[in-house]
């Protein structure tokens, strides 16, 4: 009976790491994708300054 428990956890811990992994691989982003969107902001970010400054001063 008890070797019978120590099976089922061994199962459920495969189980558990297995779906760990997957999961794991499945919501990485790589570091092309973050700097790519960094930049897309920060372009954004800059050139709406710009314009904001821009429409002030023209007032």
């Amino acid at each position: 009976m008890i070797h019978d428990r120590i099976e089922q956890q061994d199962l459920r811990d495969r189980k558990l790491q297995s779906l760990e992994a997957r999961i794991t691989r499945e919501s990485r982003v790589g570091w092309p994708t973050l700097t790519a969107t960094a930049v897309l902001v920060v372009v954004a970010v800059l050139i709406s300054v710009y314009l904001t400054l821009d429409a002030c001063a023209l007032r």
